[in-house]
């Protein structure tokens, strides 16, 4: 993580390799272009997507800091910060101390015999606080290793992290136009928001907790196959759950519903190039689906060499892993952490742009179990101004 920080701030950074000598920038392009072999890459095994998150955040503060070409917010950089590596848990966010400070956020002076909890909650109340924004709030889906932190706060420790949802996107404004309107209590362990639950969680798959330790492309074929058939039966249940609707609540058909859920990520432009290898897969799963194969597992059945193309085109390791499909009360799809469970609100929460899984504990209290894509409330298709209550965080 210091890393980030240094790299930021330099006019040049160079890497040497004994002898040998790169610049930053070199080196993220050959690191982005594939050309170092897998076992000297090893921490870069996810995905070109999720690889230029990383190696791209230096540049992306330089450009911000130095001629602001780059906007970039207090809370920004800190969900950002959860991509790299600290072998402290604290420098997570104390490494990014003097880039916050440089935004003007007002932080406690760094003390190591804090807990971490306290570390990250009093981070993230005073990026919060700087930037009038519930934008953190982005970053609570991933796997959550700490006892006893705020179910609002990024456990940002966690190595365990889907792929996030873009929360700046001008196309999402899931609450409308609506300011961001929240305070703290409880000694700042709680965050009243307010809002409106519009869905619950009807049903879900059993998400995928797995990941190959390398890309579909440089795995051996033992690998491979656990990979295919890992992803396989993931997308295969998701499928499953989507034919339990017979209709879509905003008129699409249901394919359309579920290719537009799967490719969140992807803007319209892009669409109609995806269509066909979409097309084929769908195809090929319901064939799965109807007639089960007597070998095994119901989807022994899929065809791999169908699946390889597709997996890679959509980024599938991105979309599946440590995430869940769902299926809402009223209809709807949607994508949210592996954490859900059945039962779990949807929300609408003014300020924040896309819907919020939330979760009722009792005594009126809340945990938030992080943001959804949830194709048909993105735009402010639900949001309603004047039905809003309040919801505390713990």
């Amino acid at each position: 993580m210091w890393v980030v920080q240094e790299v930021a701030f330099s006019k040049r950074a160079d890497i040497r390799f004994g002898s040998k000598q790169a610049c930053w920038a070199d080196l993220r392009r050959f690191v982005l272009q594939g050309e170092i072999e897998p076992e000297y890459a090893t921490d870069f095994f996810v995905s070109s997507s999720l690889n230029s998150l990383r190696l791209s955040l230096h540049e992306m503060l330089q450009s911000h800091l130095k001629d602001g070409t780059i906007n970039m917010t207090a809370s920004d950089l800190l969900l950002l910060c959860q991509f790299q590596s600290a072998s402290e848990p604290k420098d997570k966010v104390y490494g990014a101390y003097g880039l916050l400070q440089a935004m003007g956020v007002q932080l406690p002076a760094p003390d190591y015999t804090k807990t971490t909890q306290t570390v990250y909650l009093e981070t993230c109340q005073a990026v919060m606080a700087h930037d009038n924004s519930l934008r953190l709030l982005g970053g609570t889906d991933g796997v959550r290793t700490l006892d006893g932190l705020s179910s609002w706060v990024p456990d940002f420790s966690s190595e365990v992290k889907p792929f996030p949802i873009d929360l700046r996107r001008e196309d999402q404004r899931a609450s409308g136009s609506s300011d961001a309107i929240f305070s703290f209590s409880h000694g700042g362990s709680c965050i009243r928001l307010l809002g409106i639950v519009v869905d619950r969680v009807e049903s879900c798959s059993s998400g995928m907790w797995w990941k190959p330790s390398k890309s579909f492309r440089n795995q051996d074929s033992n690998e491979l196959g656990r990979t295919s058939l890992n992803f396989v039966g993931e997308f295969v249940d998701w499928r499953r759950l989507a034919l339990q609707l017979s209709s879509y609540p905003t008129g699409d058909s249901v394919k359309e519903a579920f290719m537009r859920t799967v490719y969140r990520q992807v803007r319209e432009p892009c669409f109609e190039n995806l269509r066909k290898g979409f097309d084929d897969v769908w195809k090929h799963s319901l064939e799965v689906l109807e007639k089960p194969s007597s070998r095994g597992p119901w989807w022994v059945g899929f065809d791999l060499e169908c699946c390889h193309p597709y997996a890679d085109d959509i980024k599938a390791v991105e979309l599946c892993y440590y995430q869940k499909f769902f299926i809402t009360h009223s209809g709807y799809m949607g994508l949210g952490s592996i954490r859900m469970e059945v039962g779990d609100l949807v929300c609408l929460i003014s300020g924040f742009s896309v819907p919020l899984l939330m979760r009722s504990i009792g005594n009126g209290r809340h945990g938030v179990v992080g943001p959804a894509h949830v194709y048909g409330m993105m735009r402010g298709e639900l949001w309603r101004d004047g039905a809003l209550k309040e919801f505390d965080a713990f």
